[in-house]
């Protein structure tokens, strides 16, 4: 993965998330999303999937932004989690390891 932006991602109430963006052209991450859902039977919820990495929540809200050099991170695993929404917990439903 390369992240080459920050932003804040908005929130109605409470802290924004600030976030590390992809440059939009990590194609395989797309194509997983699309192939879980289909796999699960869901339509992935209507929303716009935005591949990124949350880096802390903050009240202000930071416009995005390049950052100075891209920032690349291999990915060795997947790991499936569902998120308690507001409860800040965290399950852990499921650990792939990718071969190389």
């Amino acid at each position: 993965m390369v992240f080459n932006r920050v932003m804040s991602f908005p929130r109605k109430v409470g802290r924004r998330p600030l976030v590390m963006l992809d440059g939009g052209h990590c194609l395989v991450i797309h194509e997983l999303q699309q192939r879980l859902c289909a796999a699960l039977g869901i339509s992935g919820g209507g929303r716009k999937f935005t591949p990124h990495i949350t880096l802390l929540y903050d009240e202000r809200e930071i416009a995005e932004q390049f950052l100075p050099e891209p920032v690349v991170w291999t990915v060795s695993e997947i790991v499936l989690v569902h998120s308690l929404v507001g409860k800040s917990t965290y399950r852990e439903l499921g650990r792939w390891e990718l071969g190389g």
